[in-house]
């Protein structure tokens, strides 16, 4: 199912760590259990391949329910308003990692797991 989220400002933390997300108001017909995604994304007139995160944040220690998803290979800093965005696989469960460091290796494994997935099955349609 293809959904279209409005993007809201976020408090840049994956930008920090190298994996700047768009952060989304979550659509209300969005109902799927939370988790780490491979996802088909759509913005600024393109096709790419997403990582997308469901849930709340336990690293940081946010209990809230966020939706946010890093876009590979996109690099614009034309601003986006809307965005389009279709799940693919489940990847993972959602955890509390003791630091930023494991973290962002965690998150480039997922970004390698999306990128091999496609090679492999075309899946994602890219």
């Amino acid at each position: 199912m293809r959904f279209s989220a409005k993007v809201k400002s976020g408090k840049q933390r994956g930008r920090e760590i190298g994996f700047p997300t768009f952060n989304l108001i979550i659509p209300r017909e969005f109902n799927t259990k939370f988790g780490v995604y491979a996802a088909k994304v759509w913005l600024g007139g393109g096709e790419y391949l997403g990582a997308l995160h469901y849930g709340p944040v336990p690293t940081y220690g946010d209990d809230e329910p966020v939706l946010e998803i890093y876009v590979l290979n996109y690099d614009s800093d034309e601003p986006i308003e809307l965005l389009e965005f279709e799940l693919s696989d489940y990847l993972r469960e959602i955890r509390k990692f003791d630091n930023m460091e494991y973290l962002k290796r965690q998150i480039e494994i997922d970004v390698t797991s999306i990128a091999e997935l496609n090679k492999k099955t075309g899946k994602t349609g890219l």
